[in-house]
């Protein structure tokens, strides 16, 4: 990445769409006119991207462990109570 802090900042920031419209529009025709700064948007957006996936990975796996322990009671509930 090229952009200084402050560009990181506002690239994070129109990302997540947490800019105001005027600061939006001047930022997009950097865009166009600044290669640089074009390519870390592609690159932080393709972080954001990643970052998701790996969050809901995690989360899945969370929740097959609590599948896991779910069926795991009901077979003790089944011996059990029978």
């Amino acid at each position: 990445m090229r952009s200084s802090e402050k560009d990181l900042m506002l690239l994070d920031g129109y990302i997540k769409g947490r800019l105001d419209v005027d600061v939006t529009s001047e930022f997009e025709m950097r865009l166009v006119h600044e290669r640089d700064l074009k390519a870390d948007l592609e690159d932080l957006k393709e972080l954001h991207q990643g970052m998701r996936v790996k969050a809901l990975l995690e989360k899945l796996e969370m929740m097959k462990g609590w599948e896991n322990d779910m069926v795991g009671e009901v077979s003790i509930a089944k011996i059990l109570f029978q």
